[in-house]
Protein backbone atom coordinates (compact mmCIF):
# COMPACT_ATOMS: atom_id res chain seq x y z
CA UNK A 1 0.00 0.00 0.00
CA UNK A 2 1.59 3.06 -1.12
CA UNK A 3 1.60 6.28 1.74
CA UNK A 4 1.18 10.03 1.25
CA UNK A 5 4.63 10.79 0.84
CA UNK A 6 5.66 7.57 -1.36
CA UNK A 7 4.02 8.98 -4.83
CA UNK A 8 5.78 12.43 -4.38
CA UNK A 9 9.94 11.19 -3.76
CA UNK A 10 12.07 10.33 -6.63
CA UNK A 11 15.32 8.06 -5.97
CA UNK A 12 18.56 9.03 -7.83
CA UNK A 13 21.43 6.82 -7.73
CA UNK A 14 24.42 9.48 -8.83
CA UNK A 15 27.25 7.57 -10.92
CA UNK A 16 29.71 8.59 -13.18
CA UNK A 17 28.08 6.67 -15.87
CA UNK A 18 24.55 5.94 -16.05
CA UNK A 19 25.06 2.72 -18.49
CA UNK A 20 27.27 1.13 -15.99
CA UNK A 21 25.33 -1.94 -14.48
CA UNK A 22 25.54 -0.91 -10.81
CA UNK A 23 24.54 -4.69 -9.37
CA UNK A 24 24.21 -3.48 -5.88
CA UNK A 25 22.12 -0.48 -6.83
CA UNK A 26 19.76 -3.18 -9.07
CA UNK A 27 19.04 -5.69 -6.00
CA UNK A 28 18.27 -2.57 -3.84
CA UNK A 29 15.85 -1.31 -6.36
CA UNK A 30 14.26 -5.06 -7.10
CA UNK A 31 13.90 -5.11 -3.44
CA UNK A 32 12.29 -1.89 -2.94
CA UNK A 33 10.20 -2.31 -6.25
CA UNK A 34 10.82 1.16 -6.91
CA UNK A 35 12.65 2.79 -9.51
CA UNK A 36 16.20 4.37 -8.33
CA UNK A 37 17.05 6.65 -11.20
CA UNK A 38 20.75 6.48 -12.72
CA UNK A 39 22.44 10.34 -12.82
CA UNK A 40 25.56 12.27 -13.72
CA UNK A 41 26.06 15.14 -11.22
CA UNK A 42 25.47 17.07 -14.30
CA UNK A 43 22.24 14.95 -14.91
CA UNK A 44 21.12 16.19 -11.72
CA UNK A 45 20.68 19.52 -12.16
CA UNK A 46 18.11 19.15 -14.84
CA UNK A 47 15.01 20.81 -13.69
CA UNK A 48 11.79 18.14 -14.07
CA UNK A 49 9.06 19.11 -12.84
CA UNK A 50 7.96 15.30 -11.51
CA UNK A 51 10.88 14.79 -10.02
CA UNK A 52 11.09 18.19 -7.68
CA UNK A 53 11.40 16.09 -4.48
CA UNK A 54 15.17 13.97 -4.93
CA UNK A 55 16.29 11.79 -3.00
CA UNK A 56 19.86 11.26 -4.03
CA UNK A 57 21.86 8.14 -3.39
CA UNK A 58 25.72 8.80 -3.06
CA UNK A 59 27.95 5.80 -2.78
CA UNK A 60 30.87 6.69 -0.22
CA UNK A 61 33.37 5.21 -2.16
CA UNK A 62 33.07 7.78 -5.04
CA UNK A 63 32.11 11.24 -2.76
CA UNK A 64 34.75 13.40 -3.33
CA UNK A 65 34.66 13.16 -7.07
CA UNK A 66 30.82 13.73 -7.14
CA UNK A 67 31.00 16.73 -4.76
CA UNK A 68 34.06 18.30 -6.78
CA UNK A 69 31.83 17.89 -9.66
CA UNK A 70 28.86 19.26 -8.30
CA UNK A 71 30.80 22.63 -7.22
CA UNK A 72 31.87 23.10 -10.45
CA UNK A 73 28.74 23.14 -11.33
CA UNK A 74 27.59 25.57 -8.72
CA UNK A 75 25.43 23.18 -7.66
CA UNK A 76 24.34 23.14 -3.82
CA UNK A 77 24.06 19.76 -2.18
CA UNK A 78 22.02 21.25 0.52
CA UNK A 79 19.47 21.41 -2.28
CA UNK A 80 18.64 17.59 -1.91
CA UNK A 81 17.77 14.86 0.41
CA UNK A 82 20.61 13.04 0.54
CA UNK A 83 21.39 9.45 1.25
CA UNK A 84 25.10 7.49 2.25
CA UNK A 85 25.83 3.81 1.07
CA UNK A 86 28.95 1.75 1.37
CA UNK A 87 29.91 4.19 4.32
CA UNK A 88 33.59 2.49 5.87
CA UNK A 89 33.83 3.96 8.81
CA UNK A 90 32.39 6.61 10.82
CA UNK A 91 32.20 9.85 9.92
CA UNK A 92 33.59 12.78 11.78
CA UNK A 93 30.76 15.69 12.56
CA UNK A 94 32.67 17.82 9.41
CA UNK A 95 31.65 15.51 7.32
CA UNK A 96 28.41 14.14 7.48
CA UNK A 97 27.60 18.56 7.16
CA UNK A 98 28.93 18.16 3.94
CA UNK A 99 25.87 16.39 2.89
CA UNK A 100 23.30 18.50 2.75
CA UNK A 101 20.24 17.09 4.17
CA UNK A 102 21.55 13.91 5.24
CA UNK A 103 18.60 11.58 5.67
CA UNK A 104 20.31 8.52 5.29
CA UNK A 105 23.77 6.71 6.44
CA UNK A 106 24.08 2.56 5.54
CA UNK A 107 27.58 0.43 6.60
CA UNK A 108 29.15 -1.29 4.22
CA UNK A 109 28.60 -4.44 6.17
CA UNK A 110 24.72 -3.74 6.27
CA UNK A 111 22.39 -6.04 3.89
CA UNK A 112 20.86 -4.85 1.11
CA UNK A 113 17.63 -5.87 3.48
CA UNK A 114 18.89 -3.32 5.86
CA UNK A 115 19.09 -0.61 3.30
CA UNK A 116 15.72 -1.45 1.64
CA UNK A 117 14.11 -0.76 5.36
CA UNK A 118 16.00 2.21 5.68
CA UNK A 119 15.14 3.96 2.39
CA UNK A 120 10.92 2.89 2.45
CA UNK A 121 11.34 4.97 5.78
CA UNK A 122 13.45 7.96 3.98
CA UNK A 123 10.73 7.83 0.92
CA UNK A 124 7.91 7.88 3.73
CA UNK A 125 9.31 11.28 5.11
CA UNK A 126 11.46 9.33 8.03
CA UNK A 127 15.30 10.07 8.70
CA UNK A 128 17.65 6.30 9.10
CA UNK A 129 20.35 7.25 10.74
CA UNK A 130 22.17 5.53 13.16
CA UNK A 131 22.50 6.21 16.84
CA UNK A 132 25.69 7.62 17.03
CA UNK A 133 25.12 9.80 13.55
CA UNK A 134 22.04 11.11 15.22
CA UNK A 135 23.59 11.96 18.62
CA UNK A 136 27.02 13.60 16.22
CA UNK A 137 24.16 16.23 14.67
CA UNK A 138 22.28 16.98 17.61
CA UNK A 139 25.53 18.12 19.67
CA UNK A 140 26.42 20.13 16.72
CA UNK A 141 22.80 21.77 16.46
CA UNK A 142 22.60 22.44 20.11
CA UNK A 143 25.73 23.93 20.30
CA UNK A 144 26.24 25.87 17.59
CA UNK A 145 22.78 26.85 16.29
CA UNK A 146 21.04 29.44 18.40
CA UNK A 147 17.10 28.98 17.89
CA UNK A 148 15.54 32.74 17.56
CA UNK A 149 14.17 34.03 21.05
CA UNK A 150 10.50 33.11 21.13
CA UNK A 151 7.84 35.69 21.48
CA UNK A 152 6.58 35.70 25.31
CA UNK A 153 3.73 33.13 24.31
CA UNK A 154 4.27 30.65 21.97
CA UNK A 155 1.65 30.06 19.30
CA UNK A 156 1.55 26.00 19.89
CA UNK A 157 -1.09 24.00 20.93
CA UNK A 158 -1.45 21.51 23.48
CA UNK A 159 -1.47 18.81 20.87
CA UNK A 160 1.80 20.29 19.68
CA UNK A 161 3.13 20.66 22.58
CA UNK A 162 2.91 17.21 23.69
CA UNK A 163 4.48 16.01 20.27
CA UNK A 164 7.12 18.74 20.70
CA UNK A 165 7.89 17.28 24.16
CA UNK A 166 8.28 13.64 22.70
CA UNK A 167 10.77 14.50 19.82
CA UNK A 168 13.58 13.84 21.74
CA UNK A 169 12.91 10.17 23.22
CA UNK A 170 11.06 9.01 19.85
CA UNK A 171 12.76 7.99 16.75
CA UNK A 172 9.96 8.12 14.45
CA UNK A 173 6.62 9.40 14.00
CA UNK A 174 4.92 6.19 14.59
CA UNK A 175 6.10 5.78 17.97
CA UNK A 176 5.15 9.05 18.92
CA UNK A 177 1.49 8.44 17.42
CA UNK A 178 1.42 5.38 19.81
CA UNK A 179 2.13 7.33 22.42
CA UNK A 180 -0.31 9.46 22.37
CA UNK A 181 -2.99 7.23 20.55
CA UNK A 182 -3.40 8.97 17.24
CA UNK A 183 -2.64 8.38 13.71
CA UNK A 184 0.83 8.85 12.14
CA UNK A 185 -0.73 11.46 9.69
CA UNK A 186 -1.77 13.69 13.00
CA UNK A 187 1.43 13.61 14.07
CA UNK A 188 3.34 14.66 10.68
CA UNK A 189 0.42 17.52 10.58
CA UNK A 190 1.33 18.91 13.75
CA UNK A 191 4.98 18.24 13.01
CA UNK A 192 4.70 20.73 9.96
CA UNK A 193 3.10 23.66 12.31
CA UNK A 194 5.94 23.41 14.84
CA UNK A 195 8.49 23.80 12.35
CA UNK A 196 6.34 26.57 10.56
CA UNK A 197 5.90 28.09 14.27
CA UNK A 198 9.02 28.03 15.80
CA UNK A 199 10.95 29.03 12.93
CA UNK A 200 12.77 25.51 12.45
CA UNK A 201 13.77 23.20 9.15
CA UNK A 202 13.52 19.82 11.02
CA UNK A 203 13.58 17.67 13.98
CA UNK A 204 17.18 18.04 15.28
CA UNK A 205 16.34 21.61 15.14
CA UNK A 206 13.19 21.63 17.11
CA UNK A 207 14.84 18.89 19.40
CA UNK A 208 17.26 21.48 20.20
CA UNK A 209 14.41 24.29 20.73
CA UNK A 210 12.52 22.05 22.96
CA UNK A 211 15.69 21.56 25.00
CA UNK A 212 16.48 25.66 25.43
CA UNK A 213 13.56 26.89 26.22
CA UNK A 214 11.21 23.63 27.54
CA UNK A 215 13.80 21.69 29.55
CA UNK A 216 15.82 24.32 30.38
Amino acid sequence: MRTRGDYARTLYFLCEDIKENQLHVNRIESQLRKTIHKTTPAGLTEEKPKHRNKIVIVDYRSRSLFLKELALLSVDIDNFDTVLINVSDRLSTDELLRYGNLKGLFYRHEPTESITRGLTEIINGQNWLPRKVTSQLLYYYRKNLKPKKPPIVVDLTASELQVLRHLSNATNNKEIADLLCVTEFTIKSHLQQIFRKLSVKNRSQAIAWADHYLLS
